[in-house]
């Protein structure tokens, strides 16, 4: 090859690093073939020989980039407690509200006549004391020990009720229930243990300002 030649092919190359792959196809299709497998071969680098000439080592920069999974933030412990706490007082409220209706439900029948409201309505005042109790307690950076244990007790309480009591109440209503029940204490008896010491205050939760806390 002549120097004029082999100047004029250096040229090319370099024109087609600048260029890129679609004019490097048109023009050295081989060449181009040979250098995606060095590329793959090399895990990212192209090697191109010179001819006697120098040895060029090209990062590849047109190279796909497997894009970094995200990761999935872990809820803490002052989260969770915190949640349980509300939907304890969500379900509270509610059979407070509306102790007929939450007794037809546990019950499977039409009839919520008798005493059976009058525990409800006593069991979610309970329930609803409990959960204002844990995010005050948070609110205030105070201990929240107790209140998770005592959360706890009554949610086993409630398991236990529902198993004793399970031909009296609809089978739907049995499996929640009880289920729930069961989770709930195992849950409150862990976390009560990890948010002792009390975790740092985390003040303007709205259950602790709509109570005047």
């Amino acid at each position: 090859m002549s120097v004029e030649r082999r100047n004029e092919y250096e040229h090319e190359r370099w024109h087609d690093s600048l260029q890129g792959d679609a004019w490097t196809e048109r023009k050295f299709p081989r060449a181009l073939l040979a250098r995606k497998y060095e590329q793959a071969e090399t895990g990212g680098q192209q090697r191109h020989a010179g001819h006697g000439l120098h040895d060029v080592i090209i990062t590849g920069t047109r190279t796909r980039s497997k894009p970094t999974p995200r990761s999935i933030e872990p809820v803490n412990d002052t989260t969770l407690a915190m949640t349980t706490a509300r939907l304890r007082i969500a379900i509270g409220l509610s059979a407070v509200v509306s102790p007929r209706l939450a007794t037809r439900v546990m019950s499977g029948r039409r009839d919520s006549d008798g005493i059976a409201p009058l525990f409800i309505r006593m069991l979610g005042a309970r329930d609803v004391a409990l959960g204002l109790g844990t995010v005050i307690a948070i609110d205030r950076g105070a201990p929240v020990r107790g209140w998770v244990e005592g959360s706890a007790l009554a949610d086993a309480a409630d398991c236990v009720s529902c198993v004793l009591a399970r031909k009296e109440m609809s089978p739907l209503a049995f499996r929640i229930s009880a289920a729930g029940g069961g989770a709930s204490a195992l849950l409150g008896a862990l976390l009560s243990r990890r948010l002792d010491p009390p975790p740092p205050a985390e003040p303007g939760q709205p259950e602790a300002v709509a109570t005047g806390h």
